[in-house]
């Protein structure tokens, strides 16, 4: 069975937006805003040729869950 891509936005404590591949411990990239790292989140997984996009809330639960294609 073939792994699973995928990709994790949150927001750290200093209020920055981080994106975390699901199977690494530190961050790929860290972004000022939401939307900024979301779009910079999608573009790495269409690149990689797919994955889920999970966005993080405020209080660490799953806001938005998206599949890219």
């Amino acid at each position: 069975m073939r792994k699973q891509k995928g990709r994790t936005v949150y927001q750290r404590p200093d209020g920055s937006w981080a994106i975390k591949r699901n199977s690494a411990v530190r961050p790929s990239s860290v972004h000022a805003t939401l939307l900024e790292a979301e779009r910079f989140a999608r573009e790495m997984l269409r690149n990689e040729g797919g994955g889920v996009l999970v966005t993080m809330g405020l209080n660490r639960k799953i806001r938005r869950c998206t599949v890219t294609g």
